[in-house]
């Protein structure tokens, strides 16, 4: 399960790194570059549904990470879902059937179960997102927050900053709502809610017609 805030980022100055988030000290940082291919039907069906597939490429990491997630739920200004995440041994341009490979990593049964596909609906690459993403760990015992800075290049439009802040234990979910405040003060206006996920707003930019239909 997947809990985070998530903001755009407008402002004119320089992001800074807060050497404290949420009464958290700062334990780690490092900068990455990322590739994410998205996966949905000719009409967007898993969009439709809040959901999103994606295989990761990403620099640190030796092979691709395939990541299914399901709708999302607000609580408290937190973004709640379902997420999955298993390392398969194909690139993008490598796989000839995403349906097969989700029966076999197991995920085609929980996919069906958030999204109802016809039987001759095929999940094909969308889009693609570049990425070069700043990462920012903060812990103190049970607690764990990771700040992202994600500087995102699509296809189309002008680029974006998003931040997000994630809770990787229950204890720390209580602390997102100060982890937001300092933010805000830090930030200033520049710091806003997004109008929508990195999902949508790639399908947003590429196929408004299928949106609008």
């Amino acid at each position: 399960m997947e809990v985070e805030l998530q903001f755009v980022y407008r402002g004119g100055p320089p992001l800074v790194v807060p050497t404290r988030l949420g009464d958290l000290e700062l334990r780690r940082s490092r900068t990455i570059s990322i590739l994410d291919t998205y996966y949905d039907t000719a009409s967007l069906e898993l969009r439709r549904s809040g959901c999103s597939l994606r295989v990761r490429q990403a620099e640190n990491v030796a092979r691709p990470l395939l990541t299914l997630k399901g709708p999302s739920r607000r609580r408290t200004g937190a973004k709640r879902r379902y997420e999955a995440e298993v390392e398969i041994d194909e690139l993008p341009a490598q796989i000839a059937d995403m349906s097969s490979l989700l029966r076999e990593v197991e995920l085609l049964d929980r996919l069906h179960a958030f999204v109802e596909l016809s039987e001759t609906a095929r999940l094909v690459p969308v889009g693609a997102l570049r990425n070069r993403r700043s990462e920012h760990r903060y812990e103190h015992g049970l607690h764990r927050l990771d700040l992202t800075w994600d500087e995102l290049e699509y296809p189309t439009g002008p680029p974006e900053i998003r931040l997000e802040v994630e809770a990787h234990s229950e204890p720390a979910e209580r602390l997102l709502d100060r982890a937001a405040r300092e933010l805000r003060a830090l930030l200033g206006d520049g710091l806003v809610k997004p109008e929508r996920g990195k999902t949508r707003e790639l399908c947003e930019r590429l196929y408004p017609e299928l949106l609008a239909a």
